[in-house]
């Protein structure tokens, strides 16, 4: 049996009362919000469920794709769980839209699995853009002192060419550029693009629409303070919004993988469904970037 006495010699631990407040607070949170964060946890874990029935093959890089944006759609799920909670609402919208990005090129991919040349090639189409824009102000920056030399730049451009040109030359065609409305064209998912995608660029980018929320007025709409830690406003919204997308990015990756959406999965995406019509026809809708 274990003993239970404390180890001497070890150093106390004073948690600060800042601390304590945002434990109080996320305890208090996840008490109003239990139904939808446990159900966002569900949903997330049969997601990893369908990734390891998808048995996706070494050397498969489409199959290995789908994968991993579909895990990074889960974590991102499970980190905006983790934020409301303890208040940080903004930072969990951040979190949102890229995990809405990871959404539609995820449901492109499973749509139409040729444009994962078009996916492979944006690193080529990003570093040529970059080297282009350092050989353009280099000059302009000075020289610091690990400075990459002309040669080195031009031959990392190079590079970045030779491989798109190579991923063309794999395709057979002329690789597409690639932005994220297309993308949303492709995965047939135009309104989650414009409802979640684009309104959440006010938090992403700091907008001044958007920090107007951290201003206090009085009556007479004169500002007299400013908000900080945690935030007021409900994050149901902002949970159910991003297991809704959860959802259908696994429903796309199940549907290209062949695998099964098991009953139990969609008995949850019937509750999901339940709460978002119950949520919507209430008066406390939560918070909103428009």
């Amino acid at each position: 049996m274990a003993s239970t006495e404390k180890p001497e010699g070890l150093p106390k631990v004073v948690v600060p009362p800042d601390v304590r407040r945002r434990w109080r607070w996320m305890l208090k949170q996840y008490g109003g919000e239990k139904t939808a964060l446990d159900l966002a946890h569900a949903i997330g874990r049969h997601g990893e469920g369908l990734v390891a029935q998808a048995k996706v093959p070494l050397g498969a890089p489409l199959e290995t794709v789908r994968a991993i944006l579909l895990l990074r759609m889960i974590s991102g799920v499970d980190a905006i769980c983790m934020l409301t909670a303890f208040g940080f609402i903004t930072e969990a919208k951040t979190v949102h839209r890229s995990l809405v990005d990871a959404l539609i090129r995820l449901r492109g991919l499973c749509k139409q699995p040729d444009l994962l040349y078009e996916y492979l090639a944006q690193e080529s189409t990003d570093n040529t853009r970059l080297l282009e824009d350092f050989k353009q102000f280099q000059g302009k920056w000075g020289e610091p002192k690990e400075s990459p030399t002309d040669a080195e730049v031009e031959a990392e451009l190079n590079k970045a060419v030779a491989h798109r040109r190579t991923l063309e030359v794999e395709a057979g065609r002329e690789l597409k550029k690639m932005n994220e409305w297309k993308w949303a064209i492709a995965g047939e998912i135009q309104e989650i693009f414009w409802a979640h995608y684009a309104l959440r660029s006010q938090s992403v980018h700091h907008s001044p629409r958007d920090l107007n929320r951290h201003l206090v007025e009085n009556e007479k709409g004169e500002v007299y303070g400013i908000l900080y830690g945690p935030e007021r406003e409900r994050p149901t919204q902002l949970i159910l919004d991003a297991t809704k997308a959860l959802t259908l990015g696994m429903d796309a990756f199940a549907d290209a993988a062949g695998v099964a959406i098991s009953e139990e999965l969609a008995d949850l995406d019937r509750s999901l469904a339940d709460i978002y019509a119950a949520v919507a026809g209430s008066s406390d809708r939560s918070e909103t970037d428009a």
